[in-house]
């Protein structure tokens, strides 16, 4: 694959992730496990797009611990209050959105790009508010706080778009 494919396909994923993420924000106001399942495919795009810039010696390992405290933390959370409320069927979904979630962030850290980095982050955060403020307890000012994290996390993803570097470049 030249680099121009490698360029092409980075930027390709991208922009599915971007329109997939906007056809979530449609479907998730009728369905929210339907919902959950359109952004899961959205962070696979994103995926897909940061591990073709994240190779060889940019893996680093070390930022693997925050990521894996971070979901984990979240995640135990998160199943204690889907099991103490009864609605055991958002288990296994749940669990995916938090690894896909999970690994889309860490891909995007190891692309050393800041741009990639920042709205993974902001992704995570804004998922992060909308599970605990559904799942767990009430958050003040939630919509708020998820869509202004949400709207800067596409912002950023999307502006990666031009600075986004394959290996050998």
């Amino acid at each position: 694959m030249s680099g121009n494919d490698k360029k092409t396909g980075k930027h390709l994923a991208i922009i599915l992730g971007l329109i997939v993420c906007m056809v979530a924000d449609g479907v998730i106001i009728f369905s929210f496990i339907g919902g959950l399942v359109v952004f899961l495919i959205g962070h696979l795009f994103y995926l897909s797009a940061f591990l073709k810039v994240s190779v060889g010696e940019l893996k680093n390992k070390l930022i693997l611990l925050p990521f894996i405290l971070y979901m984990g933390t979240m995640g135990y959370f998160l199943l204690a209050a889907i099991f103490d409320s009864g609605d055991t069927n958002m288990v296994i979904p749940v669990v995916l959105y938090i690894l896909v979630i999970g690994a889309m962030g860490i891909s995007a850290v190891w692309t050393r790009n800041v741009y990639a980095t920042i709205g993974s982050l902001l992704f995570i955060i804004s998922d992060s508010v909308l599970a605990w403020n559904l799942f767990v307890e009430s958050i003040s000012y939630s919509h708020v706080w998820i869509m202004t994290t949400y709207y800067g996390a596409q912002y950023f993803i999307a502006t990666s778009i031009g600075s986004l570097k394959n290996k050998s470049n």
